[in-house]
């Protein structure tokens, strides 16, 4: 079987795997949910989720950022870390969990182990993003990346900590 044909299965899979978001959104809906370039800032609680989520729907181009590693006492929180990930970076567990799903020639998922700061916001807000979903804890942090959105006229979502 070649590459284009094992791309075409994957296609025809990836399609039925949405179908029910095309019944919901109509196809220009979900071509605009899946054209979308996202950014989520904190894979804790609430980015975990959100993330999780984003990729489920169809997002095929997911920029995830954060500095920490999945702990054993944070599983709880995580949509998707299990105990095999305790150590590894947030963002690599998300996506190694998100590869399993979606095909990877249909999704861009850039996992930046990285703390959000000030002094690095334009490198990590690069790109024209669609929309930043602000999952960070820290308010201090928080509010420079709001700030930071408004400056870059980014759309953002501001979330509190689970």
């Amino acid at each position: 079987m070649t590459q284009q044909s094992d791309n075409t299965t994957l296609d025809k899979l990836f399609q039925e795997q949405l179908s029910r978001n095309r019944q919901f959104f109509g196809d220009a809906g979900q071509d605009k949910i899946e054209n979308a370039f996202v950014i989520v800032v904190g894979l804790g609680g609430v980015g975990f989720h959100a993330a999780h989520v984003l990729a489920l729907a169809g997002v095929k181009n997911l920029r995830l950022i954060d500095f920490d590693n999945v702990t054993l006492s944070s599983l709880n929180r995580h949509a998707v870390a299990t105990r095999k990930d305790v150590g590894i970076p947030k963002v690599q567990a998300c996506k190694q969990h998100f590869e399993a799903f979606i095909p990877s020639h249909k999704c861009k998922i850039e996992a930046i182990n990285r703390m959000y700061t000030n002094e690095a916001s334009d490198e990590l807000l690069s790109g024209n993003p669609d929309f930043v979903l602000d999952c960070i804890d820290d308010t201090d942090t928080k509010s420079d990346l709001i700030l930071a959105c408004k400056r870059l006229s980014c759309k953002f979502n501001v979330s509190l900590g689970a």
